[in-house]
């Protein structure tokens, strides 16, 4: 599972933003491999030297804390991610801010302006990315809109600069988005080692043996 995981990591690395099911396939393939093997003989293993009349207890037992790690799991990974996603995003309009200038440069926007947009483009991608209702709108893109308005002087600007805003942010997106997944699939990683470290931690019998061997 280790080994799909970074490979899951290594495909987003080459690939970037423009990663597609199929190139994912490898990867994912190998993981779910892992898995299965992992998950196929875990209850006969873990189980193996329960009583007989103790096993449906342990088997509920085990099936609970199975879905209840399952849960804390999706839930520190989510928080985690979502925490680390308006930062990446806000790091990826700055790698996008070289190339949005110079198309405000040829709609004729003044250095200052191009300033003043570019950081309100970077607050309002990473303010929309953490918002918790999608359907509103962040007061920082708001004044992005305001001052995107105040810096187009023709028809022909009123199209070129809200579409060049837009790529801008897709591109963001994509980017921003990306980097995160990677430090969550290193996180996702180190996880799965220690689980495998922990392993050799358990004891070798459910229960010791008493002085008369039985």
């Amino acid at each position: 599972m280790a080994v799909g995981v970074f490979a899951v990591w290594l495909t987003l690395d080459q690939v970037g933003s423009g990663v597609g099911p199929w190139q994912l396939l490898p990867s994912l393939l190998v993981t779910g491999i892992g898995m299965g093997l992992l998950m196929a003989p875990f209850f006969d293993i873990v189980l193996a030297s329960v009583e007989q009349h103790e096993t449906g207890s342990a088997s509920g037992t085990m099936t609970a804390v199975q879905q209840l790690g399952g849960a804390f799991g999706v839930a520190i990974l989510g928080t985690v991610f979502f925490g680390l996603l308006g930062g990446g995003i806000a790091t990826a309009v700055d790698h996008h801010a070289d190339g949005l200038r110079r198309q405000l440069s040829a709609a004729q926007v003044a250095p200052a302006a191009q300033d003043r947009i570019v950081a309100d483009l970077r607050t309002c991608a990473s303010d929309r990315a953490v918002a918790k209702d999608p359907a509103a709108t962040p007061a920082s893109c708001a004044t992005l809109e305001k001052d995107t308005r105040s810096v187009i002087t023709s028809p022909q600007d009123g199209t070129r600069i809200p579409a060049a805003l837009q790529s801008t942010a897709a591109s963001a997106f994509k980017g921003g988005f990306g980097s995160v997944m990677k430090t969550v699939l290193w996180i996702v990683d180190g996880m799965l080692v220690l689980t495998f470290l922990l392993a050799f931690l358990l004891p070798r019998r459910a229960r010791p043996e008493d002085s008369a061997g039985h």
